[in-house]
């Protein structure tokens, strides 16, 4: 869990249509409210929650495409000889990076 302390804060600003697509989404006791909170694996009881768990989503599928796209080159070049090794380590990798 993270202390308060270690969370850093973005703004980010929504156009009036976007803005509202975002609100109509996220309604209370709408579908795609309740999609992403299975996706999340919790409720999401605040805006900010919603928004936290819609930036994971976005950056989840991002790191999937630039697997696959990684991927794709390595196959393209013949770079490798265990695919489920060479996903392990192209995420290890990353992570390194993010440590950074």
């Amino acid at each position: 869990m993270c202390r308060m302390s270690d969370l850093r804060r973005h703004t980010v600003n929504l156009p009036p249509d976007e803005d509202r697509r975002l609100a109509e989404l996220l309604e209370v006791g709408s579908p795609a409210l309740r999609i992403l909170e299975q996706l999340a694996g919790e409720g999401l009881g605040s805006r900010s929650a919603q928004l936290r768990a819609l930036v994971q989503l976005g950056v989840d599928i991002l790191e999937q495409e630039s697997d696959r796209a990684a991927y794709d080159a390595a196959v393209a070049q013949g770079d490798f000889d265990d695919a489920g090794a060479w996903v392990e380590e192209a995420r290890a990798s990353r992570r390194r990076g993010a440590d950074t």
